[in-house]
């Protein structure tokens, strides 16, 4: 299925065997999935957190691995986002390697996966982002329509009252060049969002899930090596992480798909 070879340190992430610090130590980059050819997609890639005492006596003479393994699949909406997120307007850098630090400290060897990504058309992009500014703008006109004193101390509405229409068209005019102010950030900041994906076009349904399934594999015969017990391995994830986790946990036939694969790869172990 794969190696436990150590790609290139990537910024942020301890290279393969390093000790992370508060008795964890991270195997970074193993790859979980190898093509018929020996290469390897960049995405086919996962780092496992072992707590130190858990990955120190792994081959300890009858010593079975007893700490329970976590696998974690990243979200973000299958078209970017990783194990190591570049961030955006939702998650911090490093969110989904704390969650790995945390369980290793407490004794679970938890495993980070990256799978495949789509790609959003120039077209699909530019409409989600046009879609995400109005919303964010309709809900900001909405806050300063229902509460008054917003309005006086923002913009120096007089606070006069009135209908419902006086109330709106007063906001709108009142708030017009403000608004116009904030809607262009907000236009770019989305528009780079869903331009600024790692994804591919060719990648489609039910690729994501494939992946998901070929590491769940890969670490179930695997995870001896770092400590972790393969009789005690439960799946979770984060967003779209956690629908590839229900898709796979609950159709077996993408693990057993997995299963099938990897036993014709010349990289099966």
């Amino acid at each position: 299925v794969g190696s436990t070879s150590s790609r290139s340190r990537r910024a942020g992430a301890a290279a393969d065997g390093d000790d992370g610090g508060d008795d964890v130590v991270v195997c970074a980059d193993v790859c979980y999935f190898k093509r018929h050819d020996g290469s390897a997609h960049a995405k086919h890639h996962l780092d496992v957190f072992a707590p130190q005492q858990a990955y120190q006596g792994r081959f300890a003479a009858g010593n079975a691995p007893t700490a329970p393994v976590v696998i974690f699949v990243h979200g973000g909406g299958w078209r970017r986002g990783g194990r190591r997120p570049i961030g955006g307007i939702f998650l911090p850098t490093d969110c989904y390697q704390n969650v790995g630090f945390a369980l290793a400290r407490r004794g679970v060897v938890c495993v980070n996966i990256s799978y495949r990504l789509s790609a959003y058309s120039p077209r699909a992009a530019v409409t989600m982002a046009m879609i995400g500014t109005v919303v964010a703008t309709t809900m900001v006109l909405l806050v300063l329509l229902l509460v008054p004193t917003l309005r006086v101390v923002l913009f120096g509405d007089d606070g006069r009252g009135g209908g419902l229409s006086e109330i709106v068209i007063r906001t709108l005019m009142s708030t017009a060049p403000r608004v116009f102010l904030v809607l262009l950030p907000l236009l770019l900041l989305f528009t780079r969002n869903f331009v600024n994906a790692e994804g591919d076009a060719s990648v489609r349904h039910p690729d994501h899930v494939t992946d998901v399934a070929r590491a769940i594999v890969f670490v179930k015969r695997r995870i001896g090596e770092y400590g972790g017990d393969s009789r005690a391995i439960f799946v979770t994830g984060h967003s779209a992480g956690a629908h590839l986790v229900a898709l796979a946990a609950f159709d077996s036939n993408f693990i057993d798909a997995a299963v099938r694969e990897s036993r014709r790869s010349p990289f099966a172990t």
